[in-house]
């Protein structure tokens, strides 16, 4: 299984940021998490990735092969929302110029 993660639990400050997250990928799915401001999905590509370590559940990426958050962090890709739009955009000799909307 290429993302097996069962019962995520993060505690920060003595504050429980995430709670009984579990999520199963198979390689070759393509998996999105959507949902409202605050609802962890930062924090659970966080963990995903190394930069947290839950303080429960049971986390496997990759089939077990390797446990070095460096070397998953090279295997994983994220799209994060990014809320900007260019306003200027340029080619080499040439200028297009975007206008926000009313």
């Amino acid at each position: 299984m290429l993302i097996d993660a069962n019962h995520l639990q993060l505690t920060l400050e003595r504050r429980t940021i995430l709670e009984d997250v579990s999520l199963h990928l198979e390689r070759g799915e393509i998996y999105g998490l959507l949902g409202p401001n605050g609802a962890g999905k930062s924090t659970t590509i966080a963990i995903l990735l190394g930069l947290h370590t839950p303080r429960a559940g049971r986390l496997s990426l990759f089939d077990g092969e390797d446990s070095d958050p460096r070397k998953m962090r090279l295997r994983i890709g994220v799209m994060p929302e990014l809320e900007s739009l260019y306003l200027r955009l340029t080619t080499p000799g040439e200028a297009v110029g975007l206008e926000a909307a009313p």
